[in-house]
C-alpha cells in the first residue's frame, strides 16, 4: 500500500547488515577550488567545475527526462503533454538501454542542484553555447511539452514539482522509496491493470496506484531522505 516509515532499523525487509570497516567508511577527500586553478582564482573554479560536469552529462540529460504522456492528438497535444510529470528515468543496461519509467527519491536532489547553478547565473540555456548541443537540448524539451529556451530553473521546478506530489498522493503523506509511473500504451507502462500484478500472492511484488504515481510493495516505504526538502529550501 502507501508508503510507510522506517523498517528494520531503516532496512525496510529487516535484513541484517554488517558495519562498515574503518577503510569503507572513510570518504575520500573533496578536492578545494585551488586544487584546480591557479593562484588567485578560486572563485572562478567552482563555475569551471560546474561548467565541465554540465558539459558531460548534458547529452544524456535532456534525453532521460521524461513527461508522463497524455495521448491526445493535434493542438492540444503540447498542453496535454504539459500536464503531466516530468521526471528523470532510468534506463536498463546504461544509457542506450530501455526506458523504466521510475524515479528514486534519491534523484530529488537534481531540482536543488539546478537552482542552485541557475542562481549563480548558469545554466541560463540549455547546450552552454554549443550550437549542436543546444539543437539536441531544444528537441528533447520540446518532447517533454517544455520550450527550447527553458532553463536549468524551468526543469527544476518541474522536477520539485514530481518530487513534492509523490509525498501528496501517497494517504500517508510520505513518499515511497522508488516512485513509477502510470504510461498507458508502453509495454510495462500499467504494470497495476497486468493479470501478473493482480495474481501476485507476494505483497511486495504488487503494484498500487495512487492516481499516475505507482507503488510496488517492495519500495512502499519511506527512509526519511531528504533531497525534496533540500531542493525546497
Amino acid at each position: 500500500g502507501a508508503a510507510t516509515a522506517g523498517g528494520s532499523e531503516g532496512n525496510p525487509l529487516g535484513e541484517k547488515s554488517s558495519p562498515a570497516s574503518p577503510a569503507e567508511s572513510q570518504s575520500p577527500p573533496t578536492p578545494t577550488p585551488s586544487d584546480d586553478s591557479p593562484p588567485g582564482s578560486s572563485k572562478k573554479a567552482p563555475r569551471r567545475w560546474y561548467d565541465r560536469d554540465w558539459d558531460a552529462v548534458l547529452p544524456l540529460l535532456p534525453e532521460r527526462l521524461t513527461r508522463q504522456p497524455r495521448f491526445v492528438h493535434g493542438r492540444a497535444a503540447a498542453a496535454a503533454r504539459a500536464k503531466g510529470l516530468l521526471y528523470v528515468a532510468e534506463r536498463q543496461g546504461g544509457v542506450f538501454g530501455e526506458v523504466t519509467h521510475k524515479q528514486d527519491h534519491l534523484a530529488c536532489f537534481l531540482p536543488g542542484l539546478l537552482a542552485l547553478g541557475h542562481g549563480e547565473g548558469l545554466g541560463r540555456r540549455w547546450g552552454g553555447g554549443d550550437s549542436a548541443r543546444e539543437a539536441a537540448a531544444a528537441r528533447a524539451l520540446n518532447r517533454v511539452g517544455l520550450h527550447a529556451n527553458a532553463t536549468h530553473l524551468d526543469v527544476a521546478r518541474e522536477l520539485a514539482r514530481t518530487c513534492v506530489q509523490t509525498y501528496a498522493r501517497m494517504p500517508t503523506g510520505l513518499a515511497p522509496e522508488i516512485a513509477r509511473f502510470l504510461v498507458p500504451g508502453v509495454r510495462g507502462g500499467d504494470p497495476v491493470s497486468s493479470a501478473k500484478n493482480k495474481n501476485a500472492k507476494d505483497p511486495r511484488a504488487r503494484f498500487v496506484g495512487y492516481g499516475d504515481v505507482l507503488v510496488k510493495g517492495s519500495d512502499a516505504h519511506n527512509l526519511l531522505r531528504p533531497e525534496t526538502i533540500e531542493s525546497l529550501w
